[in-house]
């Protein structure tokens, strides 16, 4: 549905704007809300000419003697991306398995994780020993 202007305009204002934040932040706290705002930023206008190309397609495509276009109004909408999710703000992980070896390498790379046995090779463990 978008054509090449609209791929090369998104891809533009996301490099003019990580440009933009990559020199101004100040502190990973910041280049995570400008990179928040930015991806929300190119998400609704790729959205906004996606909706524009949709429009112009049903108006091209009605049925003329049945459908006169007799104006345009402009509407606003409010949609959410979604949230981020960052690592350095996780306060608390817990890893939880049967106790294979592989599960439990995952310690190693989450410093201050801790190991949890799942339930039932919890019962198992406690009704063996």
């Amino acid at each position: 549905m978008l054509n090449i202007r609209h791929l090369v305009g998104a891809i533009l204002l996301l490099h003019n704007g990580l440009t933009k934040i990559l020199a101004e932040s100040k502190d990973f706290y910041e280049l995570e809300k400008g990179i928040s705002k930015l991806s929300q930023k190119v998400s609704s206008q790729m959205l906004i000419w996606t909706l524009e190309q949709l429009d112009l397609n049903l108006m091209n495509n009605r049925d003329r003697e049945t459908w006169e276009v007799i104006g345009f109004k402009e509407k606003q909408t409010y949609a959410k991306t979604g949230d981020i999710w960052a690592i350095n703000r996780v306060e608390e992980i817990n890893i939880g398995g049967d106790g294979e070896k592989g599960v439990k390498q995952g310690l190693e790379y989450f410093p201050g994780a801790r190991y949890r046995l799942d339930p039932y090779h919890l019962s198992k463990n406690l009704i063996e020993k």
